[in-house]
């Protein structure tokens, strides 16, 4: 890894780069114009200087997958940023007691739409919009370099359970999802996805629908323990489990697991579809 005092850079693919501080994570995508960066993170620094830096392009642009200021906490080193539009409403408030004087936060946000395309030269991201662990969710499909950015909607961990919203996000919602990602599955062979050390494979889509199906039909697993534990289909890596996010009674959180996916959700709400609340300063 290449180290400066703020950030961790590793090549997990052709012009892409996974930059690591502090727990948050960013992808650095070069194109033949110019590079975007996939999240920023919340750590503290000047992101787009170590960007360019390590591309050698000028990194005017930030994509976020959704408006948690653990993606978004960055951005404003960035011209512009590009999300859906409830993501943009929480995506300059700190939600995690982030001091937000150290936090460049004048940035212009464009909001976008399901199906938006961003052309940096040789190389387009797709917006598919997603549900689950946060309202307005976004998903950036690289078919070019058969990659897709899910954030924390689709990772190792996915929290659909958070304190102070209610109702909580459904597991119903989360497969509709889901399947709108396995619908082109035949577009990507690696999923980027957040507070990794790594990318994983496809199949980890897969992986989330069973672990999903399975609880709707009812199943529930031991809550995880905190540590290591592995990544399937030959990608390996230290994934740390989060901190306890729900304010809600303990009996009502369930977990699910199947193979590299395990996901926190609100028993009550499993197949309720509805929509659940933006709340700010959470």
């Amino acid at each position: 890894m290449d180290n400066n005092f703020y950030f961790e850079s590793k090549k997990v693919l052709d012009n892409t780069w996974l930059i690591t501080s502090h727990g948050s994570t960013a992808y650095l995508c070069a194109g033949d114009e110019q590079g975007v960066v996939v999240d920023t993170g919340d750590s503290y620094g000047n992101l787009r200087e170590y960007c360019e830096k390590l591309c050698g392009k000028p990194v005017r642009t930030a994509l976020s997958t959704h408006g948690h200021f653990d993606h978004t906490g960055l951005n404003g080193y960035f011209d512009k940023a590009y999300m859906g539009r409830l993501a943009a409403e929480i995506a300059k408030e700190p939600n995690g007691g982030q001091p937000i004087e150290r936090y460049p936060v004048d940035y212009e946000i464009v909001v976008v739409d399901d199906g938006f395309v961003l052309d940096i030269g040789g190389r387009t991201f797709e917006a598919i919009r997603m549900d689950g662990h946060s309202p307005d969710s976004v998903a950036w499909l690289d078919s070019t370099y058969r990659v897709i950015f899910t954030g924390d909607n689709l990772a190792s961990m996915v929290p659909l359970e958070y304190k102070c919203v209610d109702p909580q996000p459904s597991m119903l919602r989360y497969v509709m999802s889901v399947a709108k990602l396995l619908e082109r599955r035949n577009e990507f062979d690696w999923v980027a996805y957040g507070h990794g050390r790594e990318i994983a494979r496809a199949s980890m889509a897969d992986h989330a629908m069973m672990a999903a199906l399975r609880a709707l039909d009812g199943e529930v697993d031991e809550p995880p323990k905190m540590g290591e534990r592995p990544v399937e289909d030959g990608v390996k890596g230290p994934v740390d489990t989060p901190p306890d996010l729900s304010a809600h009674d303990p009996a009502d959180k369930g977990f699910i697991r199947y193979k590299d996916v395990e996901i926190m959700f609100s028993k009550r709400y499993l197949k309720d579809p509805a929509v659940y609340n933006v709340v700010k300063g959470t």
